[in-house]
């Protein structure tokens, strides 16, 4: 499997470049738009709220965007762009109505289970905004991705030539989903 680290590693290099030159930025936004948001809600229990209904919205988003993906790369067909973004639309419609109802796509291993644990609310706000933050840039770092692979047509090929018997599109998923969540904790951390 060294190839397709390799491959997969580098192409989340790739997208994660972007949001590396501007991480600094992207955290000030999310902090100022948090701030706004805490004081839109008036409350502390509201602004909590808010932030377990845009965490499972973010967790869907996450999840659908790599299933996409592994669906293209698995049909060995990347769609033109409008299509593309139709698929991205139609997910994010259904991320909103998941959210609403405070429901994931998938409920194994589910992130916000120790977020909502039982523990002073400013502990819980603080672990609600760093996992918001990390999701942010996940999400910025995957919609980089859907740039490169629809607009750069060699990187297609280099993900369709990985999949075989022994690397299976799941394969593809987990490996990507790892490269991407090892990067953003990075540019959070500024380790990159």
């Amino acid at each position: 499997m060294k190839r397709q680290d390799l491959v997969i590693g580098q192409l989340v290099a790739k997208s994660a470049e972007p949001i590396r030159l501007k991480r600094h930025q992207l955290k000030d936004q999310v902090g100022n738009l948090l701030g706004s948001i805490l004081y839109s809600k008036g409350t502390y229990d509201k602004y909590l709220m808010h932030l377990d209904k845009a965490s499972v919205y973010y967790v869907n988003q996450f999840l659908g965007q790599v299933t996409i993906i592994g669906d293209w790369v698995s049909k060995g067909y990347i769609p033109s762009i409008d299509d593309g973004i139709m698929q991205l639309e139609r997910l994010f419609s259904l991320c909103r109505e998941y959210s609403e109802e405070g429901k994931l796509f998938i409920d194994f291993n589910n992130p916000l289970k120790s977020l909502r644990e039982k523990r002073p609310i400013s502990d819980r706000i603080r672990a609600f905004e760093d996992f918001y933050l990390y999701c942010y840039i996940r999400n910025e770092i995957v919609m980089s991705l859907f740039d490169v692979i629809t607009y750069d047509k060699n990187e297609p090929k280099k993900l369709f030539e990985l999949i075989d018997e022994k690397f299976t599109v799941n394969d593809f998923k987990q490996m990507l989903t790892k490269y991407i969540e090892i990067y953003a904790t990075k540019l959070i951390n500024g380790d990159v």
